[in-house]
């Protein structure tokens, strides 16, 4: 007779892989581990298998792609941003003894500022200037950021090019650059 295959159970796997039960669950209902099965309604895994990519539980819909499940934590959180009133233009993450967060750098979408503009505000409070040589040299940078913007093709492409190197995959660049596109404002 044939060796049986071993089993371990979902919460052997999640303290395996340090991740929650409920994803190891989401990702065998996905079909994202191979060799998984149910077994008297509980779900069981090969023993020995490579760490599997383990799915995000969407919050808001149940018919995300696989590509969409696929998403990092980062990219998740960039997308997420353009929820409400903001633009992001950088996430990043950032470990902190055992703690690790993914910070979101957005501007609104009403913004009258850019970031440039609000940078030299909070870094000018610093150095005591007067309200007049505030606003003056406010002005040059603006005009130097008027001179120097791009046209709405090279704005689009520049976009495409950073969501293309945060790896996102094509539904998403394609999804957000919708909402570049929708929120595209020269300067003037």
């Amino acid at each position: 007779m044939g060796k049986s295959a071993e089993y371990m159970t979902v919460k052997e796997a999640a303290e395996m892989w340090k991740v929650r039960e409920e994803r190891i669950i989401y990702t065998c209902e996905c079909g994202g581990i191979d060799g998984a099965a149910k077994l008297s309604g509980q779900w069981i895994i090969p023993v020995g298998i490579s760490e599997p990519i383990i799915m995000q539980i969407p919050s808001h819909s149940n018919e995300l792609t696989a590509e969409q499940n696929k998403r990092t934590k980062k990219q998740q959180a960039f997308i997420d941003a353009f929820k409400g009133d903001a633009i992001p233009f950088s996430v990043s993450e950032h470990q902190h003894g055992k703690t690790k967060m993914i910070v979101t750098c957005c501007a609104s979408k009403n913004a009258t500022q850019t970031a440039s503009e609000i940078m030299f505000s909070l870094i000018s409070r610093e150095f005591g200037l007067s309200l007049s040589e505030h606003n003056k040299i406010l002005k040059q940078i603006r005009q130097e950021q008027i001179e120097k913007q791009p046209s709405y093709s090279e704005y689009m492409e520049s976009k495409k090019e950073m969501l293309i190197k945060m790896e996102f995959c094509e539904d998403d660049i394609a999804m957000l650059l919708d909402k570049y596109a929708e929120v595209y404002q020269p300067l003037k």
